[in-house]
Order: C-alpha cells, then sequence, then structure tokens
C-alpha cells in the first residue's frame, strides 16, 4: 500500500490524498471487491470523511 498527499494552504494542512493498494497478480474480481470493502472500512478512512472533535485547552500553571 501507497500513500501519498498534496499540501493544502490557508491553513496548512494535507489534502488530496491517494491511496494505492497493490494486490497479487491473478486476483479475481470477488477478491478485489473484498479488498475495496477492508478499505472502506479502515479506522482511518472513516476518520478523514466524518473528522472528530478536537477540543485545545491552553493551561497556566498554579503559582503558589
Amino acid at each position: 500500500m501507497r500513500g501519498s498527499a498534496d499540501k493544502a494552504k490557508a491553513p496548512a494542512r494535507p489534502d488530496n490524498f491517494q491511496i494505492e493498494v497493490e494486490v497479487p497478480e491473478g486476483f479475481d474480481a470477488e477478491h478485489l471487491k473484498g479488498v475495496e470493502q477492508v478499505v472502506h472500512r479502515c479506522l482511518i478512512h472513516h476518520t478523514l470523511l466524518q473528522p472528530p472533535t478536537i477540543t485545545i485547552k491552553v493551561k497556566t500553571p498554579i503559582l503558589a
């Protein structure tokens, strides 16, 4: 498997992900379909399609 992405600006971030999954020679249509189904169930795939909520807290030390 290979992956790449373009760099987007404003804000800077990866964008336009390209994923290549290489399968052994001779895979039949049924096996190719199974590989594609697994790829679409991937945790990272789902995270990118439905971005998570992100909470950021900036804390300062408590001085005694």
